[in-house]
């Protein structure tokens, strides 16, 4: 159970339409991942801290009135999930 609990935590806020419950939920469930990080440890819950980065970046994204900070957070969702994807590759 504790494996797929932080997968489930981050496809939270892809049902969240407005874009201040977005980001409120967006910044909770960073927080739990870095909670369950900190205390899974050893259990290899840190594997998703590349996701609680990416939602970070997310909280900042509105095409509309900042479309230089969305290409930015997409530069960085897109950096970080290539080094993770890396870091797994070499890891196994």
């Amino acid at each position: 159970m504790v494996v797929w609990f932080p997968s489930v935590l981050v496809a939270i806020p892809l049902a969240i339409r407005q874009a201040r419950a977005f980001r409120v939920t967006c910044w909770v469930v960073v927080g739990l991942l870095f909670v369950l990080a900190v205390l899974g440890v050893l259990f290899a819950l840190f594997a998703h801290l590349p996701a609680a980065v990416i939602l970070m970046a997310a909280t900042a994204v509105n095409p509309q009135e900042a479309p230089r900070r969305t290409k930015a957070a997409t530069s960085l969702g897109v950096v970080v999930t290539a080094a993770a994807s890396v870091a797994w590759a070499l890891a196994f």
